[in-house]
């Protein structure tokens, strides 16, 4: 098992990395510290000009379709505070929110 921390800030080509994240199980994927989180928008983010905040979407392609399904956008650094945008679909309604990145402990994810 490999340690996502450290490994996505190795010097090796963003091919492999995209490998490496999109072949990610479940358990590495909640190792993923708040740290590399942060780290990764301040520097692939965009920067929103005149200010120190930051937006990373994650799928660049947003929006485009009729997706019937529910999606992590992006992520935002603002005055900051790290939340997380999300694309929900209702029966009757489409709408992204913004809420609040909070991390949870792996213990009280598993129910120890």
């Amino acid at each position: 098992m490999i340690d996502v921390n450290t490994e996505l800030f190795k010097r090796t080509a963003p091919v492999r990395k995209i490998g490496i994240i999109e072949n990610l199980k479940q358990e590495e994927l909640s190792r993923v510290s708040e740290t590399t989180i942060l780290r990764i928008v301040k520097e692939t983010g965009r920067r929103i000009r005149g200010t120190r905040d930051y937006e990373f979407y994650v799928h660049p392609d947003r929006r485009k379709g009729n997706k019937w399904n529910s999606v992590i956008e992006g992520l935002w650094l603002y005055k900051g505070k790290l939340s997380v945008m999300v694309y929900v679909q209702f029966s009757n309604t489409d709408t992204s929110l913004i809420v609040p990145f909070i991390t949870v402990p792996l213990k009280m994810e598993i129910g120890l």
